[in-house]
């Protein structure tokens, strides 16, 4: 049985606001992974210097906060 273990707590993101966390063979065997908790994406990294790296800029990886910071933007905008 794959062994699955929390690297970091979940910790809200000062760029975007969601919750991201850190974490090693969750969805995949022998990778470390990051998740959005606020859009239910993630992505994987082979070694927990780049998935740390990876983590701190979920506007470079998740689809759903580009999509919440543009429309922020065109709200701004129209104001």
């Amino acid at each position: 049985m794959p062994r699955i273990r929390l690297i970091s707590d979940v910790k809200k993101n000062r760029q975007t606001g969601t919750h991201i966390q850190v974490d090693f063979g969750l969805n995949e065997e022998g990778y470390y992974q990051a998740t959005c908790y606020g859009h239910g994406e993630y992505v994987n990294a082979s070694t927990l210097h780049s998935i740390r790296r990876i983590a701190t800029d979920p506007l470079g990886w998740c689809s759903g906060c580009k999509l919440d910071k543009a429309l922020a933007f065109e709200e701004e905008d129209l104001e």
